[in-house]
């Protein structure tokens, strides 16, 4: 009688031990925006997953990262005249109609760079919105935050400049929008000034210990590149004197490791 008690007691204790939560475990070894969103770390890496797009490559399923590597090799120095593909006619013959100056919309290069430069604005809007929410719940510091949404809205912008090149006019994708198949009827150079300006004013001349952030001097320079893509010669000269007048930077010796490509 004993023993039936004991057990009629554990089945009970089992029975009312048991919920559905238990089942609802996250998995171990992943993560979502949400969780990364709610601490500064998180924020962090979703920040520094927009970075990686400037090497111009976020994933095959995005695209080869010939067209959109940052060099601008294609676009740039072969569609230019200053490289040759070369090689042979089955490598990289997608590279060729680019080479002539002939239109293809089915060109997979077109695609991939409009791909990945807009997977970069998405990765930058989502460490925006992290930043500004642990910014107004007080998790993290004001000054903090803002050099951290710095240097988002500084690749965001350069991103959109890239687009703009490519394309001419193209939506400009920021974080307040819920659905992003918007129009390109407007000219967006106003709001890559916007994002640009910001940046400007919040980021720092350096970031120590953390080589490879965005700073004041590099936010200064794609904002002269932006007037001068418009022509406004003499507005991208006193960005430029800014740079030269903040003693940051000197001219390299060989000219070969100053060559740069924004």
């Amino acid at each position: 009688m004993k023993k039936s008690i004991v057990s009629v007691a554990l089945l009970l204790g089992i029975a009312f031990s048991c919920k559905d939560s238990f089942l609802e475990t996250a998995p171990y070894g992943s993560t979502n925006e949400a969780v990364l969103s709610s601490n500064e770390k998180g924020a962090d890496a979703l920040l520094i997953a927009a970075y990686s797009n400037l090497d111009g490559f976020s994933g095959w399923e995005n695209g080869t990262p010939w067209g959109s590597a940052a060099s601008d090799w294609t676009f740039g120095s072969i569609a230019g005249g200053d490289a040759y593909k070369g090689s042979e006619a089955n490598d990289q013959p997608d590279i060729t109609p680019i080479e002539r100056h002939e239109a293809n919309e089915n060109n997979p290069y077109l695609e991939a760079y409009w791909r990945t430069y807009y997977d970069g604005i998405a990765r930058c809007n989502k460490a925006i919105n992290a930043w500004a929410a642990l910014k107004e719940k007080g998790t993290v510091t004001a000054d903090k935050a803002d050099k951290r949404l710095g240097e988002a809205k500084f690749l965001r912008g350069y991103y959109h400049l890239n687009l703009t090149k490519h394309y001419g006019k193209v939506p400009f994708i920021d974080e307040t929008l819920s659905d992003v198949r918007i129009g390109n009827e407007t000219d967006i150079t106003p709001k890559i000034k916007e994002d640009l300006d910001f940046a400007i004013s919040k980021l720092p001349t350096s970031h120590p210990g953390e080589p490879g952030r965005a700073t004041k001097g590099a936010a200064q320079v794609v904002r002269a590149y932006t007037e001068l893509w418009a022509g406004n010669y003499s507005a991208a000269k006193t960005y430029l004197d800014a740079v030269i007048a903040s003693g940051v930077y000197s001219l390299n010796a060989t000219f070969q490791i100053g060559r740069a490509h924004v």
